[in-house]
């Protein structure tokens, strides 16, 4: 998608460089006798500052802890964690993916249409629900445990106090694409209906705002100059 908008000014870039970062080996473990001593006397974890209590031998590793040990991991094995990946892109790929998009875009269009019409044809993609190791959050009204109208468990999004951030009304980010191309039925609870999750997955997150830091501790010590892009096709 960037390099269609580098096109659509006059760009013509040849491919673009993708930092990868391999998903975690590891998983939560017990903690030990010496990770109990560790955190009770220097109160940290993975040299890393903890403040959690309660925890105590042959417990396992709680998302916090669990976060930590990933980070470690991820700054002592950076050279091995860490990719940087240079992609090629031709105008007939560049073409294909332009007409895919367009395809989506107008089947995002259609379904938007329906549904606001009272008729929800959205498709359920039972294939889907845990994508990337996460049940989906809507879960619970797909499995018949509750529906969506239940406030102990969702909540009507309110985007009324929105900022100026964002795509403007009426685009697509590759997100929602990718979402609808997903499970449609999700697309519509997340993006129509606007419903979301009334509880924050508050672990989830702090173990995602690790594995940002440790990303970008691992660029900084890679980008001491800057990435130069090649900018026109000889």
């Amino acid at each position: 998608m960037y390099l269609l908008a580098c096109a659509q000014i006059g760009l013509k870039v040849r491919g673009f460089t993708w930092d990868v970062l391999l998903k975690p080996s590891i998983s939560p473990k017990k903690l030990s006798k010496a990770d109990i001593t560790t955190l009770e006397t220097t109160g940290s974890y993975c040299d890393l500052p903890y403040k959690g209590e309660g925890v105590k031998y042959g417990d396992k590793e709680d998302a916090k802890l669990f976060g930590m040990r990933v980070f470690q991991k991820y700054i002592e094995e950076a050279d091995k964690q860490f990719q940087r990946v240079p992609v090629v892109r031709t105008k007939e790929s560049l073409f294909d993916y332009l007409v895919d998009m367009n395809k989506i875009a107008s089947g995002i269009q259609q379904l938007r249409e329906s549904v606001e019409g009272g008729n929800d044809c959205s498709i359920r993609n039972l294939t889907n629900c845990k994508s990337f190791n996460r049940l989906c959050e809507y879960h619970p009204i797909c499995s018949g445990y509750t529906d969506k109208n239940d406030t102990t468990v969702f909540q009507t999004r309110d985007s009324s106090g929105r900022g100026t951030g964002g795509p403007a009304k009426g685009s697509l980010s590759t997100s929602q694409m990718n979402l609808f191309m997903g499970c449609q039925r999700r697309w519509v609870y997340k993006y129509v209906e606007k419903i979301e999750r009334a509880e924050e997955w508050t672990e989830a997150l702090y173990f995602g705002d690790l594995v940002h830091k440790a990303l970008e501790i691992i660029l900084e010590d890679r980008l001491v100059d800057p990435i130069e892009f090649p900018n026109s096709i000889d």
